[in-house]
């Protein structure tokens, strides 16, 4: 009897362990972001290579996109699709947007703040950011009207616990797409460092009017088309705090580079 009861508490003791591995416990979704969020923000500097795909109504573009970031307002950035390459820097003291394929660049001072360097790089370089490592190191949160937060599910790569959690933004706080709507986000997390490994977003369907040739009338009509935007990043590469230098927030530009305008004047 008292051998079979020690068998029982071994086996018992056993499974406990195996469930443990296989089912990691982990926070609420909640805090989950909210750690990662406290991790970013504590930064003081931030490398990334990310590769991204993003489905629009103009249709799906594959990008890599290199990405260093210095409080308190350095960014470079890189972004290298087939249509060619964009860079992207704020040196501290101008913001910087140079396309290599033409050999043209427009500048503009930059923000003394990163919050600030983000609103000229969605205002002059046409960037927006998502709600990734950048965002959360330029001091982002969760944007108000955050809905339906879920811990999806947790598992285990490579002895590292990941967490997959999930929210609905609401029309009117985001600014994933011009058209104010519903964006479905999910990211995908390593609890253990509260790095983003990868995030998704995908718009709820909305509206667009595209001009179609009506051959009754003989010219081009507008035709409402639905459509939606998704975008998926994932981080290839990263590092908290690198070394960084201001002279690693320069753009090496070509002979001859013309300058196209004023950014400041609208331009």
């Amino acid at each position: 009897m008292k051998i079979n009861s020690l068998l029982a508490i071994v086996l018992l003791s056993s499974l406990c362990r195996a469930s443990t591995a296989s089912q990691p416990v982990t926070t609420s979704p909640a805090e989950v972001l909210r750690q990662c969020q406290t991790m970013y923000a504590a930064l003081h500097s931030y490398s990334e290579t990310a590769n991204v795909t993003v489905h629009s109504p103009s249709g799906v573009v594959q990008q890599r996109i290199q990405l260093r970031v210095m409080k308190p307002n350095y960014l470079f950035i890189s972004v290298t699709a087939e249509g060619g390459t964009r860079e992207v820097c704020s040196n501290g003291k101008q913001f910087t947007v140079y396309a290599p394929s033409v050999n043209r660049y427009t500048m503009t001072q930059t923000a003394p703040t990163l919050p600030g360097v983000l609103k000229l790089l969605a205002a002059h370089a046409q960037m927006g950011t998502i709600l990734n490592g950048l965002y959360f190191v330029a001091g982002g949160t969760l944007p108000h009207g955050v809905s339906n937060l879920r811990l999806v599910r947790t598992e285990q790569v490579k002895r590292h616990e990941f967490a997959t959690v999930t929210a609905v933004i609401l029309a009117g706080k985001s600014k994933l797409h011009a058209k104010s709507v519903d964006v479905n986000w999910t990211w995908f997390i390593n609890t253990a460092t509260h790095e983003i490994m990868r995030t998704d977003a995908l718009s709820s369907p909305f509206t667009i009017i595209m001009p179609i040739l009506s051959k009754s009338k003989g010219k081009m009509v507008g035709h409402s088309v639905k459509m939606h935007v998704e975008v998926h990043s994932t981080v290839v590469k990263a590092a908290l705090n690198p070394s960084l230098l201001p002279s690693a927030f320069v753009i090496h530009m070509k002979p001859g580079a013309q300058r196209v305008g004023s950014l400041s004047a609208g331009r």
